[in-house]
């Protein structure tokens, strides 16, 4: 068989003078499993037939099913094919190689026996020169009695001290080139060769790879050994690959070579991306490792000091401990467990803690070597925080542990220190509510969390703020309205408006089971603040979730006269009684005699009300029901618009120039007109989004609404009006959510986001542009979906360089960057044609693979989603999901 050539790009444009273009191509074939011969290229010089004929673009896209047949068709189809001996493709020892049909009719005849003393190759070279067997690296063209008189015996010694102690890498090289003419048996010098192969010095390693040809190791193998000791990066790592695909065709002992060398790489390997590339080539000689005891140790132990302290190859070495787990799980897993016990390095024990768990998830709930697992990760976690990437990573297996875990954290929390206790609540949450536990495991946790917050202070009552158990499904109700109960009494002692907001997330999440608790507290609580939540939620619950009785036109007449009372009596702000009344009449169940009665009410107060912002915000809640009458939500509309585009603080706004900046300050008036341009902005948003659900708006209203909301953005982003920040970020809040909802021309959404995007310079702006670019589009959007598109294009581009940019280095700020960008990449428009979507697509992806490297939990997120999209290529999620399949970056 015609040999390729296997060399590093530099050694190729030496010796054959191609061009850097031709080598790329030499080089991408390699790595397709393709080599071409030497003759071949001796006429690919630049410029010629040949040349064009390996760069013609078919040639690599054929290479997986490359036949003669597929060369002869490029060659017609290159100018001066018809110059170019013919070629052929042959195949042999798993490997296909591209050369001159001449040359295999050669080889055919170098191999046939001729007459005596016809000076064939045969004749010259005698039998002992070309078995692959022979001892000698010179043949017979040093005799055995030459050898014996050149190396004596002090010689030989000689040698094999410089091999075994020597210090000197050009010493050891002359000693290997002479062990190859040393008169020793091939076991003996085996050894020593495997003693020079496992040297740090490459050049070392490379003579002693071209050695091994002599003692009977197969070329390919040899050549394998050389291109992983020497060359340029690029080279070594493809001779790295070519070695993980050779192990499973070669014999034992070539295999044991292969992996020695490997070793010595891995050991000895001062660039950490070529030493992560041989730990990825580790992975194939998995079950050789594993079968053989005393190796798996050998090789653990070389492993283990890369999962210390801040290794760079701390996720590269936890790959391949992983492959030598999945090859004999039980072995591996029980020297993971021995080394453990001893495990003293913090970094070390939790990554090794990690793939110990990665082991073992696969064990039945209960299994000793589980619980064992579950109480040695709930020890660990008890010791660190959330802000460790490597508590991180472990809290994901925990979790993963469900029952298991349950118990281990119940009995590690009490000893805790309190700083570690939210991180632990949180695990807890996480193992209890994700994965499969029974009804009363889940029970069991609820009480204890009820017991955690009577004894616990702010930090542990804000991390129970955030669980998810209290709105399990399987929960009992009273455990369910204790929690209500607790959440809500501590609201008045809230302290920061982030706090307020997690009570009433969670209490709303509870749904109806907690409608008697918030009741009773809207007129028994001693504090105004709960009083006022407690009959929000009571009306937003309600709407959402209406009592049994099925759709009665009574159905909500007795909660409505209650909030009616309730808005006259002295235990609850009027103003917050009405907003629920507005709340609940929102509803689908809302008869339209009660809908009529109240909002005439409330239209008759708005204009001599103190508290007119209460009454706009009733009337658009009401407006905005599937119930509300169309000439009501047609006249809301209209004078909120109007009202909006002329209100302006009315009291003087004084500008005061500080260290900082400008800054404003507004006198009590103006906060007040402040309030009522958000309720104004709110109470337009839910009017344009609700008729998109049910349009009974006059046709041409609602996008001329938009269109009016629009201007007045750019207006008041380009400070020709000034508003608070926060009626800023409303309105941008607003025009996000009018563009995402159903029935608005494309054309509008597109400038509605190019609008934003002019002003996308603060969080949660860009946060809003993310949820626009996230449009899924409908069946037909016609000639307009290009301009989204392009506007899609534009955001993506911004926002990938935004995410290398000083400004936005926060890990918040990264974080909602990487969600917008994977909404993007995973929207239905992110380009303006599919190729250039498609592109889009692939640049974002990339951008999201850092930040997982990076240990953002969002990029994990956008890229879980992504990978089982229909709109992403089938490469590109392949890619998604081994990405996801390797081990947990550290920080994910």
């Amino acid at each position: 068989m015609p040999q390729g050539v296997r060399l590093p790009k530099d050694q190729l444009l030496a010796r054959y003078r191609m061009s850097e273009r031709l080598a790329a191509r030499v080089g991408a074939l390699l790595a397709k499993g393709i080599e071409i011969s030497g003759a071949l290229l001796e006429i690919a010089g630049p410029a010629s037939p040949a040349e064009a004929l390996l760069l013609h673009p078919d040639l690599l896209a054929r290479s997986g099913q490359l036949q003669t047949s597929d060369l002869t068709e490029i060659a017609k189809a290159t100018p001066g094919g018809d110059t170019i001996p013919p070629l052929v493709v042959h195949t042999g020892d798993g490997r296909k190689v591209v050369a001159l049909e001449e040359e295999i009719l050669a080889e055919t005849a170098w191999r046939a026996p001729g007459p005596a003393g016809t000076g064939s190759l045969r004749e010259v070279a005698p039998d002992a020169l070309l078995r692959p067997g022979a001892g000698g690296g010179g043949g017979d063209l040093l005799k055995p009695a030459e050898a014996q008189e050149l190396f004596t015996p002090e010689a030989v010694a000689r040698i094999k001290l410089t091999l075994l102690t020597g210090v000197d890498p050009a010493a050891k090289i002359e000693a290997v080139r002479q062990l190859a003419f040393a008169p020793l048996d091939l076991e003996e010098k085996g050894r020593l060769c495997l003693k020079a192969l496992a040297e740090e010095h490459p050049g070392i390693r490379r003579e002693a790879a071209l050695l091994l040809r002599t003692l009977g190791i197969a070329r390919e193998v040899s050549e394998a050994i050389a291109g992983l000791s020497e060359g340029e990066p690029g080279a070594r790592k493809l001779a790295m690959a070519h070695v993980a695909a050779l192990q499973s065709r070669v014999t034992p002992a070539e295999q044991f070579i292969l992996l020695a060398v490997l070793l010595a790489v891995i050991r000895e390997e001062k660039d950490p991306a070529l030493a992560a590339s041989a730990l990825e080539a580790l992975h194939a000689f998995a079950p050789r490792v594993v079968a053989d005891g005393e190796l798996l140790d050998r090789v653990l132990r070389l492993l283990y000091p890369l999962l210390t302290g801040e290794s760079p190859l701390a996720a590269s070495a936890a790959g391949a401990i992983d492959a030598l787990g999945r090859a004999h799980p039980e072995t591996v897993g029980a020297a993971l467990r021995d080394e453990l016990r001893s495990a003293a390095d913090v970094p070390f024990r939790r990554r090794l803690l990690a793939i110990q768990a990665r082991l073992d998830r696969g064990r039945a709930p209960g299994d000793p070597c589980r619980r064992a697992l579950a109480a040695a990760l709930a020890r660990e976690l008890g010791t660190g925080t959330d802000s460790d990437p490597l508590c991180r990573q472990l809290s994901v297996e925990m979790i993963a542990l469900g029952e298991d875990a349950v118990g281990a954290l119940l009995e590690t929390f009490p000893a805790a220190h309190p700083e570690q206790r939210p991180f632990l609540v949180k695990l807890l949450d996480d193992a209890a509510t994700s994965a499969p536990v029974p009804a009363a495991a889940r029970a069991a946790v609820g009480e204890f969390f009820l017991k955690t917050w009577r004894a616990s202070g702010r930090i542990v009552r804000l991390a129970l703020l955030s669980t998810r158990l209290p709105v399990a499904p399987d929960l009992p109700p009273n455990l369910r309205q204790e929690f209500a109960r607790c959440f809500l009494a501590d609201l008045h002692d809230a302290g920061f408006p982030h706090v307020a907001d997690a009570t009433l997330t969670a209490i709303r999440q509870m749904g109806p089971d907690v409608l008697p608790v918030l009741r009773a507290a809207a007129t028994e609580s001693p504090h105004a603040v709960e009083r006022e939540s407690a009959v929000q939620l009571y009306a937003e619950i309600l709407r959402d979730a209406p009592p049994p009785g099925g759709a009665s036109p009574d159905l909500l007449a007795e909660p409505i006269a209650f909030l009616r009372e309730l808005e006259h009596g002295d235990r609850c702000s009027a103003g917050a009684v009405v907003r629920a009344t507005g709340i609940l009449l929102s509803s689908p169940f809302a008869s339209p005699d009660q809908i009529a009665s109240v909002a005439a009410d409330y239209r008759r107060r708005l204009v001599r009300s103190p508290a007119a912002e209460d009454m706009v915000c009733a009337l658009g809640w009401i407006a905005s029901g599937p119930r509300a009458p169309a000439a009501l939500r047609t006249d809301q509309l209209v004078l909120f618009v109007e009202l909006l585009l002329r209100a302006s603080p009315d009291a003087p706004v004084v500008q005061q120039r500080t260290d900082e900046g400008i800054r404003l300050e507004f006198s009590s008036d103006a906060s007040r007109q402040t309030d009522f341009i958000r309720e104004l902005i709110l109470a337009v948003r839910r009017i344009l989004c609700a008729d998109g659900d049910s349009p009974i708006l006059p046709p041409g209203l609602r996008e001329r609404a938009a269109r009016r909301l629009l201007d007045q953005w750019r207006l008041v982003a380009d400070y020709n009006v000034i508003w608070a920040p926060g009626n800023v970020t409303t309105l941008a809040d607003a025009l996000g959510a009018i563009a995402l909802a159903p029935g608005l021309p494309v054309s509008l959404r597109a400038d509605i986001l190019a609008g934003l995007l002019a002003s996308a310079r603060s969080i949660p702006i860009i946060r809003t542009i993310g949820l626009v670019c996230g449009w899924e589009g409908e069946p037909d959007p016609g000639p307009d979906a290009a301009a989204f598109g392009s506007r899609c294009r534009e955001v993506a581009v911004r926002f990938a360089d935004m995410l290398q940019h000083v400004d936005y280095s926060d890990p918040e700020d990264q974080d909602v960057l990487l969600e917008a960008i994977g909404r993007i990449a995973g929207a239905a428009l992110p380009g303006p044609t599919p190729a250039e979507a498609e592109s889009v697509r692939r640049r974002l992806v990339t951008c999201l693979f850092d930040g997982l490297a990076h240990g953002h939990r969002r990029a994990r997120e956008a890229l879980e989603r992504l990978a089982t999209s229909p709109r992403l290529p089938e490469d590109l999620r392949i890619a998604i999901r081994e990405r996801l399949d390797s081990p947990l970056p550290e920080g994910a």
